[in-house]
């Protein structure tokens, strides 16, 4: 018998729950809610579906804990006034270095298979190709 495809809210509020459970210091349920929004957006365009496509119940605990790992990531930083201290740039003999002063933005920053550490090769098997059409 196959699953029952999931609706994108449903999807989300299922992320969510499963979040909770697997942090329990989340209390912030408007950050919580903003973070999955954001992991289910990305986890959409990697997977390549559309905004009205359905969710396969399955990935419901893959994102939660992708999303469980990026809400402590955004809670870290998200009142925070730190500034990123990347290595912007470094002399040799002067010994001078240069910090980046850019704001945290982690999702912004982050390619998929950082974001989804082990969980990419896992959603790969989910993604939908896209075919490309050469009417004339």
């Amino acid at each position: 018998m196959r699953a029952q495809l999931m609706e994108r809210e449903i999807f989300i509020s299922e992320v969510a729950n499963n979040a909770k459970v697997l942090n329990r210091t989340i209390n912030d349920d408007d950050l919580l809610r903003f973070v999955v929004e954001e992991v289910v957006d990305r986890v959409s365009l990697y997977l390549r579906y559309d905004l009205d496509d359905k969710f396969d119940p399955r990935l419901v605990k893959v994102v939660a804990r992708v999303a469980s790992s990026v809400f402590k990531e955004t809670n870290n930083n998200v009142d925070s006034e730190e500034t990123e201290t990347a290595i912007k740039s470094m002399s040799d003999n002067g010994q001078s270095i240069t910090y980046g002063d850019a704001t945290r933005n982690y999702l912004a920053t982050v390619d998929d298979g950082e974001l989804f550490g082990g969980c990419s090769r896992l959603l790969q098997s989910f993604r939908r190709i896209r075919g490309v059409s050469s009417k004339r």
